[in-house]
């Protein structure tokens, strides 16, 4: 194993590591500057030789390349061109896998934006999920095949006869209607569906207790308050969402997990990581 350490004070923080015979950069890739104005499509990725984003940026490259990031965007502080619009175009070898893909995205921020960062923990007000006193009620899923989404085209999901969504794109979908939030993930982990519980409290952490290392099918549905939700719950509506606005009742949520999951949610102090941006160059290196 190789591995590459950033020292900050008293604290070394491992920031890549990859194995000397895997892959860890794309064979080619392009970067080219994007109007914000473009939408934002995403194709390919592990398992295909291609990777394309007709709009991304550093920031969500980071959370890519590092998924404790994945769902807390606003953990990552830096200069404002974090958020600079690029479109990316990369090729990588047959059989690329998720670890890989990870470390080629981390390998591209390093040699095309220079990028170098520091990490440091916090105690944040959060959620500690488990499993109910009687063991959870999830049955093991394999994920569907990828295929195109519904929503873009800016169509609404179709709903099965128990108004759940049917999944599309990687067999995940979220909704609101009628007072009601549906969560419906299919071959999920754990991590991917406190992501989406993520979304109806924002800044708040989700910590998995559970033990729970498999993929599951996810479904659950419960009350939601009449206010903006994320384009996710809004049947691919175009939504915001305020850390000041009404929030989700978290004692409604933790009935519907306990009670269709099997999963129990308690309020803890949850340790997070935060990243700070040292460096990162305005302008790319060319292509």
């Amino acid at each position: 194993m190789k591995a590459n350490f950033k020292i900050v004070g008293f604290a070394v923080l491992c920031l890549h590591v990859s194995n000397a015979s895997e892959p860890s950069e794309f064979i080619v890739a392009s970067l080219k500057p994007v109007s914000p104005d473009i939408p934002k499509r995403y194709s390919g990725g592990p398992g295909f030789e291609r990777a394309s984003w007709s709009r991304t940026s550093p920031r969500w490259l980071i959370r890519t390349a590092y998924p404790d990031y994945l769902d807390h965007p606003e953990r990552i502080s830096g200069p404002s061109w974090l958020d600079s619009d690029y479109a990316l175009e990369a090729k990588m070898p047959p059989g690329t896998t998720q670890i890989q893909f990870r470390q080629m995205v981390a390998g591209l921020l390093v040699s095309r934006f220079g990028l170098a960062f520091h990490e440091f923990p916090k105690d944040l007000d959060g959620w500690v999920i488990t499993q109910a006193s009687g063991g959870h009620k999830l049955a093991s899923a394999e994920a569907p095949a990828f295929g195109t989404d519904a929503r873009i085209a800016n169509q609404p999901p179709k709903m099965d006869k128990q108004g759940f969504p049917v999944p599309s794109l990687g067999g995940a979908e979220m909704t609101y209607s009628d007072g009601i939030a549906h969560i419906n993930l299919v071959g999920a982990s754990m991590r991917v569906f406190l992501g989406r519980l993520g979304l109806l409290f924002p800044g708040v952490l989700f910590q998995d207790k559970t033990g729970l290392a498999g993929k599951y099918l996810f479904r659950v549905a419960f009350p939601a308050p009449p206010r903006p939700l994320p384009p996710e719950l809004r049947n691919g509506q175009s939504a915001s969402v305020g850390e000041d606005g009404p929030q989700m009742d978290p004692k409604a949520v933790a009935a519907a997990l306990e009670k269709q999951l099997g999963l129990k949610m308690k309020a803890a102090k949850v340790q997070a990581q935060f990243m700070v941006v040292d460096k990162l160059n305005k302008t790319p290196t060319p292509n």
